[in-house]
């Protein structure tokens, strides 16, 4: 599938866009891009499409497992202090 994904939790419009239409209405594409490039609002989508934290299944780096090498390194990283 196709992506387009704005904002500090990328959340793609593609998928996205009528869900932030129905729930936060905001439903104008230009609108829509500007309202997720704020931090805030960002975090608050992000928190809805996760089900509060629960379920990480929108975002497909978390569905095909290409978040796993980065959370490895982070990790190693963290545990040896750099």
């Amino acid at each position: 599938m196709p992506e387009y994904s704005v904002g500090l939790f990328q959340i793609n419009l593609l998928a996205h866009h009528n869900t932030l239409c129905n729930v936060y209405n905001v439903c104008n594409w230009n609108d829509q891009v500007n309202w997720l490039m704020n931090p805030y609002n960002n975090a608050k989508f992000a928190i809805y499409l996760s089900g509060n934290g629960q379920n990480f299944s929108p975002w497909s780096t978390y569905r095909n497992g290409r978040y796993i090498a980065y959370a490895e390194e982070f990790s190693n990283s963290y545990s040896s202090g750099h």
